[in-house]
């Protein structure tokens, strides 16, 4: 089932009013640093009603979602966890070089971690973020933009779950394109890049 890691297990404490046992999270966490739902009674030593702990995990920890991606040739195998995961459209010029597109359509998420193939390449121009791709066929896979929480930008198009996650908006909108018509789907847009 979905799983928690320290920031959201600290945050469910506070909610709770309960101290943080790093002890305790080091003892259930996985190599992945998370503990699963089952283990959070656990970890809050069982003073909690069952019914408040799982009011709580449905609140904050299924906010939580792994997606899954693959490059164009399939050598690059990912995952990311996103939280409320959606659809982000910039049309900065640096993404529309980036893409060769109108805009870049990507996840923000979490993390970034490949399960299986090859290390991706990057590329970093000046003042600018770090842009991941596959060595071989040349798909963009994600950058590493850091705003608050969010750590990286994940292309949505190589994402497997791209058709359940919803389009949320516009940004960077001072670098859109004259021929890119973005009032057909009824998005807010944002001249910069907004608060996540």
């Amino acid at each position: 089932g979905p799983s928690g890691n320290i920031d959201t297990v600290k945050t469910l404490c506070k909610d709770i009013g309960k101290d943080f046992d790093q002890a305790k999270f080091d003892e259930l966490k996985d190599v992945d640093g998370n503990v699963t739902r089952a283990q959070l009674q656990e970890l809050f030593n069982q003073d909690i009603s069952e019914e408040t702990t799982r009011d709580i995990e449905v609140e904050k920890i299924s906010k939580l979602t792994t997606l899954h991606g693959k490059c164009y040739c399939g050598a690059i195998v990912f995952e990311c966890i996103a939280e409320n995961p959606s659809i982000i459209h910039c049309h900065c010029m640096g993404c529309r070089e980036w893409t060769g597109g109108i805009a870049y359509s990507a996840v923000p998420t979490h993390s970034f971690t490949v399960v299986n193939g090859g290390i991706p390449k990057e590329f970093q121009r000046e003042n600018g973020p770090k842009k991941f791709f596959c060595g071989d066929c040349g798909t963009g896979l994600c950058n590493n933009v850091v705003f608050g929480k969010v750590k990286f930008t994940v292309a949505a198009g190589i994402l497997e779950e791209h058709s359940k996650i919803p389009a949320q908006l516009h940004c960077q909108m001072v670098g859109k394109v004259n021929w890119a018509n973005t009032s057909a789907d009824g998005l807010p847009t944002f001249d910069q890049f907004p608060t996540m």
